[in-house]
Protein backbone atom coordinates (compact mmCIF):
# COMPACT_ATOMS: atom_id res chain seq x y z
CA UNK A 1 0.00 0.00 0.00
CA UNK A 2 1.38 3.93 -0.87
CA UNK A 3 0.05 6.91 0.60
CA UNK A 4 0.24 9.91 -1.93
CA UNK A 5 -0.03 13.23 -1.67
CA UNK A 6 -1.11 16.48 -4.13
CA UNK A 7 -1.43 20.23 -3.35
CA UNK A 8 -3.76 22.07 -4.92
CA UNK A 9 -5.46 25.19 -4.57
CA UNK A 10 -7.89 25.93 -1.52
CA UNK A 11 -10.61 25.84 -3.06
CA UNK A 12 -13.58 23.59 -2.14
CA UNK A 13 -14.73 22.37 -5.70
CA UNK A 14 -11.44 21.54 -6.73
CA UNK A 15 -10.30 19.76 -3.66
CA UNK A 16 -13.90 17.36 -4.23
CA UNK A 17 -13.45 16.85 -7.78
CA UNK A 18 -9.59 15.97 -6.77
CA UNK A 19 -10.45 13.28 -3.96
CA UNK A 20 -13.54 11.97 -6.32
CA UNK A 21 -11.34 11.45 -9.07
CA UNK A 22 -8.51 9.62 -7.08
CA UNK A 23 -11.33 7.43 -5.57
CA UNK A 24 -13.17 6.27 -8.99
CA UNK A 25 -9.68 5.72 -10.26
CA UNK A 26 -9.12 3.16 -6.89
CA UNK A 27 -7.60 5.23 -4.37
CA UNK A 28 -8.82 6.18 -1.15
CA UNK A 29 -10.71 3.26 -0.04
CA UNK A 30 -10.06 1.72 3.45
CA UNK A 31 -11.89 -1.32 4.96
CA UNK A 32 -15.63 -0.06 3.48
CA UNK A 33 -14.98 3.35 3.23
CA UNK A 34 -14.57 5.42 0.41
CA UNK A 35 -13.51 8.86 -0.76
CA UNK A 36 -10.99 8.61 2.66
CA UNK A 37 -8.56 11.70 2.39
CA UNK A 38 -6.79 14.03 5.06
CA UNK A 39 -6.76 17.76 3.64
CA UNK A 40 -3.75 20.15 5.43
CA UNK A 41 -4.29 23.64 4.56
CA UNK A 42 -1.09 25.54 4.37
CA UNK A 43 0.83 28.08 1.90
CA UNK A 44 2.56 27.07 -1.52
CA UNK A 45 5.04 29.53 -3.27
CA UNK A 46 6.56 29.43 -6.38
CA UNK A 47 8.15 31.76 -9.64
CA UNK A 48 7.44 30.79 -12.81
CA UNK A 49 10.13 30.86 -15.24
CA UNK A 50 10.04 32.15 -18.67
CA UNK A 51 7.83 29.47 -20.93
CA UNK A 52 5.90 28.36 -17.87
CA UNK A 53 2.23 29.01 -17.97
CA UNK A 54 0.79 29.69 -14.13
CA UNK A 55 -2.64 28.59 -13.47
CA UNK A 56 -2.19 31.25 -10.85
CA UNK A 57 0.77 34.51 -10.66
CA UNK A 58 2.51 35.73 -13.62
CA UNK A 59 6.23 34.93 -14.98
CA UNK A 60 8.75 36.21 -13.14
CA UNK A 61 6.69 36.99 -9.73
CA UNK A 62 7.15 35.29 -6.68
CA UNK A 63 3.57 33.89 -5.97
CA UNK A 64 2.39 32.62 -2.29
CA UNK A 65 -1.03 31.45 -2.19
CA UNK A 66 -3.49 29.39 -0.27
CA UNK A 67 -3.00 25.97 -0.88
CA UNK A 68 -4.36 22.47 1.09
CA UNK A 69 -2.24 19.18 0.71
CA UNK A 70 -4.76 15.99 0.18
CA UNK A 71 -3.56 12.85 1.16
CA UNK A 72 -4.76 9.58 0.05
CA UNK A 73 -3.97 5.33 0.35
CA UNK A 74 -3.72 3.70 -2.55
CA UNK A 75 -2.89 0.06 -3.82
CA UNK A 76 0.19 0.12 -5.58
CA UNK A 77 -1.09 -1.22 -8.74
CA UNK A 78 -3.55 1.14 -8.99
CA UNK A 79 -0.85 4.31 -8.53
CA UNK A 80 -0.18 5.15 -12.44
CA UNK A 81 -4.50 5.44 -12.94
CA UNK A 82 -4.73 7.21 -10.29
CA UNK A 83 -1.84 9.53 -10.94
CA UNK A 84 -2.89 10.24 -14.15
CA UNK A 85 -6.44 10.71 -13.72
CA UNK A 86 -6.04 13.17 -11.16
CA UNK A 87 -3.42 14.98 -13.28
CA UNK A 88 -6.48 15.50 -16.10
CA UNK A 89 -8.62 17.36 -13.37
CA UNK A 90 -5.76 19.43 -11.15
CA UNK A 91 -5.71 23.05 -12.57
CA UNK A 92 -2.08 23.83 -12.21
CA UNK A 93 -0.34 23.89 -15.21
CA UNK A 94 2.64 21.37 -13.86
CA UNK A 95 1.90 19.20 -10.66
CA UNK A 96 3.78 16.92 -8.72
CA UNK A 97 2.31 13.64 -6.95
CA UNK A 98 4.65 12.10 -4.08
CA UNK A 99 4.05 8.71 -2.88
CA UNK A 100 5.60 6.67 -0.32
CA UNK A 101 5.48 3.28 0.81
CA UNK A 102 3.18 2.40 3.84
CA UNK A 103 2.13 -0.51 6.51
CA UNK A 104 -1.15 -0.73 7.81
CA UNK A 105 -1.63 -2.36 11.08
CA UNK A 106 -4.68 -2.89 12.43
Amino acid sequence: MYKFFVFCPRDEKIVEQIIHTASQAGAGTVGKYTHCAFITEGHGTWYPLPGAEPTIGKVRELSKEEEVRIEMECPKEKMQKVFEAVRKVHPYDKISIDAFSIERFE
